[in-house]
């Protein structure tokens, strides 16, 4: 179960890659990561510990997601999920949150799920 929720974080980590994390005056412009009227790459430190944290899940986890692995997920997922909280407290005026943003924020909370799980039920030896 836990294999399976770092996979689908690390496809929602890839997909907000792509994704608008911010847009504003009125839609005109676009902030994303990788692609969008204004590419803003210092922003893949809010995805970072996500994607680090499932990408190894999902090459590592195969084998057995173990209590190891599932504190690494829990502390990275929380990290990403705090980051990523930040963007969504802090007032802007005239700027709208994108769905990057809120992929972004699934996979963190995902990753934190994985995390949990595999602390109290790890996979078999």
């Amino acid at each position: 179960m836990a294999k399976n929720l770092a996979l689908v974080a690390l496809l929602l980590c890839a997909a907000a890659l792509f994704l608008p994390l911010t847009q504003g005056l009125g839609g005109a412009v676009t902030v994303g990561i990788l692609r969008g009227t204004m590419t803003k790459p210092e922003g893949l430190v809010f995805l970072a510990p996500a994607m680090l944290a499932t990408l190894f899940g999902v090459l590592v986890g195969r084998k057995g997601f173990g209590r190891g692995l599932g504190v690494l997920h829990l502390l990275f997922g929380l990290a990403t999920a705090g980051m990523m909280s930040l963007l969504y407290t802090e007032p802007r005026a005239g700027v709208d949150i994108g769905l990057g943003a809120h992929s972004a924020l699934a996979a963190g909370v995902l990753t934190v799920v994985a995390g949990l799980i595999g602390l109290v039920k790890p996979d078999r030896k």
